[in-house]
């Protein structure tokens, strides 16, 4: 049996976090599917920068093509553009080149994050 993925689905839409799970041999179909898009940008932190108070990297998978829809969004003063559209963080990169499971609760992620 494959171990599930820690990640938080963040609903603009909702303006709310949700913890999920996800199986590693069908993360893409399931980002396409839970992010509502057909293309998907990973978006990768720095160290203390986006999550400042865990000082880990998270990755966002996003729409890639999320800049040129206006759906509702979110930003955080670590990032440099609002994010359009739901969203899935997860862990850095191991040193396989796999995610890893978040660490940052959600509530940390609530209270790091605002809505546009």
């Amino acid at each position: 049996m494959t171990e599930q993925l820690k990640a938080l689905l963040i609903d603009p839409f909702n303006r709310d976090v949700y913890p999920i799970e996800i199986d590693p041999r069908n993360q893409l179909s399931f980002m396409y599917v839970n992010i509502g898009c057909t293309h998907v940008e990973a978006i990768c932190t720095q160290d203390g920068q986006w999550n400042q108070r865990s000082h880990a990297r998270i990755t966002l998978y996003v729409d890639e093509e999320g800049a040129f829809v206006r759906h509702p969004g979110f930003t955080h003063p670590g990032l440099a553009d609002v994010i359009r559209g739901t969203a899935i963080a997860v862990g850095p990169v191991n040193d396989d080149g796999e995610d890893t499971d978040i660490t940052v609760t959600t509530q940390a992620m609530l209270a790091m994050i605002r809505w546009e």
